[in-house]
């Protein structure tokens, strides 16, 4: 919660002020806590899922795989052709340190094990007074909607701890989608298969309760 906590410090124009109360959660934070009811009965949420060996082996392989991968900054060349550019601003960045709190590889695992599982990575980036990227900051998934205004221009409607809704720019964001339908926001795999994996984590339990009798 400190990284979101730091993340979400620097003032912007608030576009709603929902109350979330505990005596009425909205329906995001209901999901977020308890996940949804699957067709074996079992309710399906991030923290039931990964209890599933398989779900949890295929968001770790596909999460540390990626993030391994080198990253590097390349400049095109003509008529074809490419070159690694070393002293790019954003080398370090990307390669190396994205923030104080995390390296390169973290940062990249934890984004891109938002996409596999919810569909959506996201990170705040953090500029300095010259418009220069300086830090990049994950974001927890569950808080962050991308929508479009009224002239088509894409925002991100960002949920803050006291309830409140902030309206951040597409420039603020670094967004990684998974498969999407509507080329906006990526598609929940725990939510589209919610079914298979509730059945899952059902036929799980009951092996473990009928053996461990």
């Amino acid at each position: 919660m400190g990284q979101i906590a730091r993340a979400l410090s620097f003032s912007r124009r608030s576009i709603e002020n929902p109350a979330t109360k505990l005596s009425d959660p909205a329906q995001w934070l209901v999901d977020w806590m308890t996940g949804g009811a699957s067709k074996a009965g079992v309710t399906v949420s991030l923290q039931n899922a990964v209890r599933m060996t398989a779900f949890w082996c295929a968001v770790r392989v596909l999460s540390e795989t990626v993030a391994s991968l080198p990253l590097f900054i390349y400049e095109r060349q003509e008529p074809r052709g490419r070159k690694r550019v070393r002293d790019h601003s954003l080398s370090e960045i990307l390669h190396l340190q994205p923030n104080p709190r995390m390296t390169s590889l973290f940062f990249r695992e934890t984004l891109q094990a938002q996409t596999v599982v919810h569909g959506n990575g996201y990170a705040t980036i953090r500029r300095d007074q010259s418009g220069a990227i300086r830090e990049l900051w994950p974001l927890t998934t569950q808080r962050v909607d991308p929508k479009l205004d009224g002239a088509g221009n894409l925002f991100y409607a960002i949920r803050l701890n006291d309830g409140r809704t902030e309206r951040w720019a597409a420039e603020e964001m670094l967004h990684i989608p998974g498969l999407s339908f509507d080329g906006i926001k990526g598609k929940s795999v725990i939510s589209a298969a919610r079914d298979a994996i509730g059945l899952g984590l059902a036929a799980q339990d009951y092996g473990s309760i009928f053996f461990g009798r």
